[in-house]
């Protein structure tokens, strides 16, 4: 009973070491979407759909998926967002039960759907096709497929297509990872320097951007240079300041130090008093 309580203890001290480290399990892997975008050779004017029809199609790859959203390039919309939802034509197992709505995400419209009766299959085939003038059209050209689960909304897997015929912007999110604040998202079609960091958090210093939460992934510095040729999100990294102090790194070492030095003015009047008395 002794050693079982040991090694829980230890199990315990060891878990709240990771806590207060920071260190996160990784994050569940997401697949990716093979998107392609069918225009039959039509004309994409600045003000709508000149053709029949625009097709954007896609495979799922991750088993289990009961929803997706298509979001348009930013800067599109709906002509009419109340009906499209009936206007457009979902390509996918007949049998399906689903639900779509509608909405403005960000600066894009996004077609979200659902399947209401079962999960689909690894693989299963989607498209989605708007009609002649059903969307207002922009500049930008990327399109982003995501597929979900019903439950938590949890996305399941993730792909872009960029559309010819135009240059597309990449956006990178920020994302305050634990601490407060705003950083406002960030959108090019160049290399540019990455917005400042706008986030705090308490008892922690900023140490720079990551594509992971966790710090696994790509680091970036804040102000560093950043290409836009894909849009992804960048979180806030925080290292710990001293521990149950509440005095951050550099301030306690400025403490150290005139510590040090008091600590030698008093092993020298130490020394003067010795020198006196046996004077």
């Amino acid at each position: 009973m002794k050693n079982f309580s040991l090694k829980a203890l230890g199990a315990f001290i060891f878990a709240a070491g990771l806590a207060v480290a920071g260190v996160a399990a990784p994050a569940s892997a997401i697949g990716s979407l093979a998107v392609n975008i069918n225009t039959s050779g039509q004309t994409i004017g600045s003000s709508g759909l000149n053709a029949s029809s625009f097709n954007v199609g896609f495979s799922t790859v991750t088993a289990g998926a009961t929803g997706f959203r298509v979001q348009s390039p930013d800067g599109w919309s709906a002509a009419n967002i109340g009906t499209i939802c009936n206007s457009i034509i979902i390509n996918s197992p007949n049998s399906d039960a689903r639900t779509c709505s509608a909405y403005v995400g960000g600066t894009a419209l996004v077609i979200a759907i659902s399947n209401t009766s079962s999960s689909w299959a690894s693989g299963v085939q989607f498209s989605v096709s708007f009609p002649q003038n059903s969307l207002n059209t922009g500049t930008n050209r990327t399109w982003i497929v995501t597929t979900t689960t019903n439950s938590g909304n949890t996305m399941q897997d993730v792909g872009t297509a960029v559309l010819p015929g135009g240059v597309s912007n990449s956006t990178v999110t920020f994302d305050a990872n634990g601490g407060t604040g705003t950083t406002a998202a960030q959108t090019a079609s160049t290399a540019a320097s990455l917005t400042a960091n706008g986030y705090s958090r308490t008892g922690y210093n900023f140490a720079g951007w990551n594509t992971a939460a966790n710090g696994s992934g790509t680091a970036y510095a804040d102000g560093a240079s950043y290409a836009f040729s894909s849009s992804t999100t960048l979180y806030a990294q925080w290292t710990a300041t001293l521990a149950n102090t509440g005095i951050s790194s550099s301030a306690g070492i400025s403490l150290l130090a005139g510590g040090l030095s008091l600590a030698l003015v008093g092993v020298e009047m130490n020394m003067i008093a010795r020198r006196k008395r046996s004077n």
